[in-house]
Parts: C-alpha cells; sequence; structure tokens
C-alpha cells in the first residue's frame, strides 16, 4: 500500500491494481484500473468510475444503478 486516499471512513492505505476483468451481471469489462484499500477501510465494494466510463451508459433510476455495454 502506497498511495492515501480520503474515503466516508477516513483516510485509508491503497494500492493501484489492474482487474483483468470486472464482470457485473451480464456486463463484463477487461482490464480496469482499480485501488485495492486496506480491509479496514471499507465495509463493501464500489464501482468506480474507471469502469462506468467505459460503459455505453449508466444512471440511476429508483436508487439503482442502470448500466448499457
Amino acid at each position: 500500500f502506497n498511495r492515501s486516499v480520503d474515503t466516508a471512513n477516513g483516510r485509508a492505505k491503497a494500492a493501484v491494481a489492474i482487474v483483468d476483468r470486472v464482470e457485473i451481471g451480464r456486463i463484463s469489462v477487461e482490464n480496469v484500473q482499480a485501488l485495492v484499500l486496506e480491509d479496514k477501510a471499507l465495509s463493501g465494494v464500489l464501482v468506480g468510475m474507471t469502469f462506468l466510463n467505459r460503459l455505453r451508459a449508466f444512471q440511476v433510476e429508483g436508487g439503482r444503478l442502470v448500466m448499457q455495454q
């Protein structure tokens, strides 16, 4: 962990990584840049803009994230 990032839970250590493939349902994106945080930093997984910007479209409807590849 050679980077520091600010999260909703405060400052955390992070490392940059490239994920071979991220799949969410039928959506699949290859070679996604990611930040890996220390275990205590977050209680779940976040989908970042490096993934979302590779989609054709995305929007929030009724509290749900709708993605189109």
